[in-house]
This record gives structure tokens, sequence and C-alpha cells, in this order.
């Protein structure tokens, strides 16, 4: 359990574009890596040469995008974005290492915590995502998931001091 995931289930197909153009490629993210295959054309792709995201996963289809530094309301840990889409729907899953958290202050991994479940909100919101999941990977599993966001949404206080209790046991190892 060395990582840990923010999987958002459901993802309209009709906001991929959006999503990808202005929270993955938002400057301050550094990109090291990216592949998607062109199930049209069968080739392999990397982000810069993809116009649309979103056509590229037609009908069905994968890609994935390696980042050296990315911002998820807080710093992430060389995250790795994976996007599996069907005809409409899709799952976003943003894998990061769990050495994020380390930190001798207590307060620091509390509000790291408060920043990613904020963020994820906020795109929940902004994106109209069913469904968020985090947790250590593969956080769909009922063992391994420390959050579900479904539509009844989540206490922000109560949802914090889960994830950062479970972390700090975790690191305390």
């Amino acid at each position: 359990m060395d990582n840990l995931e923010i999987i958002f289930k459901n993802f309209p197909r009709e906001s991929l574009d959006k999503f990808v153009n202005t929270e993955l490629l938002n400057p301050q993210n550094k990109i090291r890596s990216s592949n998607f295959f062109d199930n049209i054309n069968k080739k392999s792709l990397e982000l810069e040469d993809i116009s649309s995201v979103s056509n590229i996963l037609i009908p069905i289809g994968s890609g994935s995008i390696s980042f050296s530094d990315f911002n998820f309301g807080t710093h992430l840990e060389n995250p790795v974005v994976t996007l599996s889409f069907d005809e409409s729907l899709g799952d976003i899953v943003i894998n990061f290492e769990i050495k994020t958290f380390l930190s001798k202050k207590e307060p620091d991994i509390i509000n790291k915590c408060r920043k990613i479940i904020e963020t994820a909100l906020q795109f929940k919101k902004k994106y109209s995502i069913p469904i968020i999941l985090i947790g250590f990977e593969p956080a769909e599993d009922k063992d391994t998931c420390l959050l579900h966001i479904d539509a009844n949404g989540i206490n922000l206080i109560e949802a914090t001091k889960k994830l950062s209790s479970t972390l700090l046991k975790y690191l305390s190892c």
C-alpha cells in the first residue's frame, strides 16, 4: 500500500476535454510522459499530438499521463492519471505515492488531506462526477477504499479526520 488513488467514477465523456485542458494541462503541472492509443488509426500517440482526448478514446479506449509535478490542491508525488472510457462514461484514476504525506508535523498531513478532499469535491461539482473514491490502491476494493463520495456528498471535517488518521497510523508503522 505505497500508493493512494482518487477515482472519478462514471465521469461524463462530454466533460473530458475540458477536464484535461483545464485541470491536467494546468501550467503548474509538469508532464513526464503520456500514452494514448488511437483505435481508429491503430497507433500510439503522445498527449501533445492529440487535439481531443475524448475523440481519441472513441468508441472505447484508455490513456495515461505521468507527471513530475502535479497540483491537486496540494503537491502530489509522481502521479499517474489514467483515463478509461466507453461510449459515454469513464473512470479517471489519479494514482500517487503515499510519500506525498511524509511530514513530521501532523497538522501538515491533516491540511494536505483536507486540500485533496476539497479539490475532489470542487471537481465533482464542476464536472458532474457522480462518484469519487479515495483510498489505498486499489481504491475500488472495499478494504482499501477510505472515502466514498456520492450524490449524498460528504462531511468535509469527518472525511478529513478519517483520511488523515488512517494515513498517520500507516506512516507511523
